[in-house]
């Protein structure tokens, strides 16, 4: 289970005014869940920085708010991603904490155009109809991992892939493509996955049926 701020606009739109406020947010989370298990819990300090929370100011911003996580729960894995919403190209410039138990974090939606297609919170938001499974979608995923492995190679830490997904608007098939393939890819430089999301907007799991949507599970490497 990952604990995180999310939707906090605030700290994306003054970082260092609302950093106090994010603290004291966490020194309430972290003393609530410390009794938990560090294996089955993480926390992650803010979800997605954006606007004008970014890498240059990021160690200044979440340094309070770890702090105030060390307080209560001194070696719980705490994830840290960054700017531009946590993008794969953030990790080129993300700087960490001096901290041993701190995991990097990139979410990855690319193509943007196929993982996004027809999103309402997206302006203006890419167009319906982009299928996956392109040269050019096999050369970019070659890319990506590329980037990934210099990470590795540079910083010695293996990131986390906290979110992938993609939209509700592409079709069942196209989206088992995409899970299967980008599995498949990073899969093998054992970097943890998680999914956007469980029932809403990238489900995974049909609510009103109750049961998984056929096929996700299973091109990720889980049971069906």
């Amino acid at each position: 289970v990952i604990l995180n701020s999310h939707h906090f606009e605030a700290i994306h739109k003054d970082p260092l005014g609302s950093a106090p406020q994010l603290a004291a947010m966490w020194r309430q989370i972290a003393a609530r869940f410390a009794d938990l298990p560090r294996e089955h819990v993480w926390f992650e300090v803010e979800n997605e920085p954006h606007e004008k929370f970014d890498n240059k100011n990021l160690i200044a911003v979440i340094t309070p708010a770890l702090k105030a996580i060390r307080e209560t729960n001194p070696d719980r894995p705490v994830i840290v991603g960054g700017e531009f919403w946590s993008g794969i190209d953030s990790l080129a410039t993300l700087p960490l904490p001096e901290d041993p138990h701190i995991v990097p974090t990139f979410h990855y939606y690319e193509p943007f155009d196929f993982t996004h297609q027809g999103a309402s919170w997206v302006n203006p938001a890419p167009p319906l109809g982009r299928t996956y499974g392109t040269a050019e979608d096999a050369l970019r995923l070659k890319r990506d991992v590329e980037k990934i492995r210099a990470y590795i190679a540079r910083t010695g830490k293996t990131p986390f892939m906290g979110e992938t997904g993609a939209h509700t608007t592409t079709s069942l098939d196209q989206r088992v493509a995409y899970h299967r393939a980008v599995t498949a890819a990073f899969g093998p430089m054992d970097i943890g996955m998680c999914t956007w999301a469980y029932s809403n907007t990238f489900p995974f799991y049909d609510k009103e049926k109750k049961q998984w949507l056929p096929g996700l599970r299973g091109a990720m490497g889980l049971p069906e």
